[in-house]
């Protein structure tokens, strides 16, 4: 298991027996697999923290599978009674289940509720939960070959990416020889060639700039060969509610991409020439418009260059990010960023 039960007792202070804990946290590590995309079954991290991020995420995905389950098992004594003092009889209804299955709460008031009880009498409800816990204790923790573990593309993004076993699948050392090059994966020229077509889209970044003298300027970039990914229905399933990124921009950060990036405060101190030279990422005021996309059948031309809000059409229109809302049907605020290492590239939420 990814967390054993000496971990779930000891340093998460899990309270199930071991039997219940071997099954909860089966439960539990499959739950996991099937949003991280497997990645743990070859990837398992090998930093420290991301490794007791995964073993926290087991345990308390396993509590609550655990508890959605005991609330189960007791829900037919709902359906008995309990005499009132004034002689009145209405149904039992349980507003409490602590760490032992002994223990479980009762309420005749009929109106009692809770986070675990709404889980466990609808799906949709702990569907969005589960993925809560898992989103909430992996957020920002890698496997052992630096991608993210709530990475949802596909194919995995690595060639040639060393397999990591989960600890109790690891090959004890006298199974293995000295020098033993390890396991490797790989892709086939076709996976290849789907990879390189996910990266065909075409957008126009906007780096808004304040004019010291009052007004704003946008200096536009154009980029080729990047990913746009539409992510608000799928946020919607996962979460229950809308997310703030609509779409996320994927830009590569290597020899292929065309303008160097300079962070939001330096690049704001280069002159004219210079800011239409570089490129910055910013969520305060930054915009981008998709301008060519297959899917979409879009293949479309915006401006580049500096762009004054003040100046004619845009004045008129309530500025320049006003004017190219109302005139093309991609164009997106920037709302979050990220920059990853392992296969060099940008993300960037847009909304």
């Amino acid at each position: 298991m990814y967390a054993d039960y000496t971990y779930y007792q000891t340093e998460y202070g899990g309270k199930m027996s071991a039997d219940e804990y071997k099954r909860f946290g089966r439960r539990a590590e499959r739950r996991i697999d099937g949003i991280t995309g497997n990645k743990l079954q070859f990837a398992f991290p090998t930093d420290s923290r991301a490794v007791e991020a995964v073993k926290d995420c087991v345990c308390e995905l396993a509590d609550f599978l655990w508890q959605i389950d005991s609330y189960n098992a007791a829900a037919m004594e709902r359906m008995e009674t309990v005499a009132q003092a004034d002689g009145t009889v209405k149904g039992k209804v349980i507003t409490s289940i602590s760490s032992g299955s002994e223990s479980i709460g009762y309420s005749a008031a009929g109106s009692a509720s809770t986070a675990t009880m709404e889980a466990a009498k609808d799906k949709k409800v702990a569907d969005t939960m589960i993925y809560g816990i898992v989103r909430d204790n992996l957020c920002g923790a890698s496997d052992s070959n630096g991608v993210n573990l709530l990475y949802a593309g596909i194919p995995y993004p690595r060639r040639n990416a060393p397999i990591s076993r989960p600890p109790e699948d690891t090959v004890a050392p006298s199974e293995t020889s000295l020098g033993q090059v390890p396991e490797l994966r790989t892709f086939s020229d076709n996976e290849e060639q789907k990879q390189d077509k996910l990266w065909q889209d075409s957008v126009v970044i906007y780096n808004r700039h304040d004019l010291s003298a009052g007004g704003e300027q946008y200096y536009g970039k154009r980029f080729d060969n990047v990913r746009v990914e539409f992510t608000q229905e799928q946020n919607q399933n996962k979460s229950g509610s809308q997310d703030v990124s609509a779409c996320l921009l994927k830009i590569h950060n290597d020899s292929t991409l065309s303008k160097p990036y300079k962070d939001p405060k330096s690049w704001a101190q280069l002159t004219t020439e210079k800011m239409l030279e570089n490129f910055t990422l910013n969520t305060d005021g930054d915009f981008f418009v998709i301008v060519k996309k297959a899917e979409l059948n879009l293949d479309v031309e915006a401006p580049v260059g500096v762009q004054i809000s003040e100046d004619a059409p845009y004045a008129d229109e309530g500025g320049f990010y006003e004017y190219m809302k109302g005139k093309y049907g991609y164009v997106y605020r920037m709302c979050s960023f990220a920059a990853y290492g392992l296969i060099p590239y940008f993300q960037v939420g847009g909304k």
